[in-house]
């Protein structure tokens, strides 16, 4: 059995007594944990700016290409029944809400004006926000994305 008293006493000993400290060590540690913060912090301030210069560089190009060619679209429909009428389509990226249609002159007629690009575009008329009607004036094809037929138009 150990006794208490001669343990705590070598304990205490050992606590007091002096270390070996190799200072060049130490230093040679700290100064390598400094250098590594200093250059995880470096490289990160460097990221971020090249981060920022891109968008900056993205942005730019964007706001500096030309308008495609394209034109304004006149939607018709002729919908008498309908309390509400919403062009709905790829253009639109599919907005129930996005381009609503207001009524013509005519009784039943449905108008919406919308600036499209070149190129063909799928879309539909959502009546009342329940149902779903295609152009009786173009084409048809189911839309895999939504299983409804869908109109196509093509802009050129």
């Amino acid at each position: 059995m150990i006794d208490r008293g001669d343990w705590l006493a070598q304990a205490v000993t050992h606590l007091r007594a002096p270390v070996d400290r190799d200072s060049e060590a130490l230093d040679r540690r700290i100064g390598i944990a400094v250098r590594r913060d200093h250059a995880v912090r470096r490289t990160r301030r460097r990221i971020g700016l090249a981060v920022g210069v891109l968008a900056a560089v993205i942005g730019a190009a964007l706001s500096l290409r030309p308008p495609r060619l394209g034109t304004t679209i006149e939607f018709e429909i002729e919908l008498p029944a309908a309390g509400r009428v919403d062009l709905v389509g790829d253009f639109n990226n599919w907005d129930q809400g996005g381009t609503p249609m207001h009524r013509g002159p005519r009784p039943g007629q449905w108008l919406a004006a919308v600036p499209l690009a070149n190129g063909a575009y799928r879309y539909g008329f959502l009546v009342d926000r329940v149902s779903w009607v295609v152009d009786p004036t173009k084409a048809t094809a189911p839309d895999a994305d939504f299983g409804q037929p869908t109109s196509l138009l093509m802009v050129e």
